[in-house]
């Protein structure tokens, strides 16, 4: 059967991709949380694992605030992956770069990523970002793993809070599929080389010109223009540290 122009269900469209480029990967159509799902197999398997679902029950966003999905419109993806050690504060930032660059690499450049976990699109949030980390001790030896949980509004979005969908990026209100699949190999990609990348000595260097070409900024302190060392992030004059983001 030919592959449809368009897609219809951001969820299926991704089951489909993940089988025909045999990546491991979990999969049903109501979860509670892919990020609960992950961490609870987190030392299953040792190799790079991706979770997606059609729905969550219990979609958790960053401190105590909740995900909310419109079922079936949106792409809601974890990335497990191995590390060798804890991951560095910066990590949700260097997530948040890789998402942007995918999506600037698909759609264009009308991506910004607003510190720190969320990606906007025309001034409205599209995506949003949950890092956490899994830790396992056996024998005096301690592994961990970065579970990496993506929600993508894709087809739809929340009508409860400012937000867009990158169905919008055209007139037809359509995604095709050969664009999904781009995003999907892009992005995946990159979350599995960002295990090597997290513990460079030159990362967090690298990073901050990244972080400028993603429009990284900050609701109430504008621009991002630079580290301040490791006192934290510099948005115009303003140094916010990183337990403030």
């Amino acid at each position: 059967m030919s592959e449809s122009i368009f897609i219809t269900s951001p969820f299926e469209s991704a089951v489909t991709w993940f089988e025909s480029q045999n990546i491991k990967f979990w999969e049903a159509k109501e979860t509670t949380s892919t990020n609960t799902i992950a961490k609870a197999e987190a030392f299953d398997d040792p190799e790079v694992k991706f979770y997606v679902t059609n729905h969550q029950t219990q979609g958790r966003g960053r401190n105590t605030n909740t995900w909310t999905d419109n079922q079936g419109l949106q792409l809601l993806l974890t990335a497990s992956i191995p590390v060798r050690k804890i991951p560095p504060i910066w990590t949700t930032l260097c997530i948040g770069e890789i998402l942007t660059s995918s999506l600037k690499d698909v759609w264009g450049p009308n991506f910004l990523l607003k510190a720190p976990n969320d990606i906007y699109l025309y001034g409205k949030k599209v995506c949003g970002i949950l890092s956490e980390i899994a830790t396992q001790t056996e024998k005096d030896e301690t592994n961990y793993r970065l579970i990496v949980g993506i929600g993508i509004n894709v087809l739809g979005h929340p009508k409860d809070y400012p937000s867009t969908s990158l169905n919008v990026l055209s007139q037809d209100h359509k995604v095709r599929t050969t664009d999904w699949n781009r995003f999907l190999k892009v992005l995946t990609l990159r979350l599995e080389t960002l295990r090597a990348s997290l513990f460079d000595e030159a990362a967090l260097t690298l990073l901050e010109p990244k972080l400028v070409g993603c429009g990284l900024h900050h609701l109430d302190f504008g621009s991002f223009t630079g580290f301040a060392g490791s006192h934290g992030l510099k948005f115009q004059e303003k140094v916010i540290s990183w337990t403030e983001l």
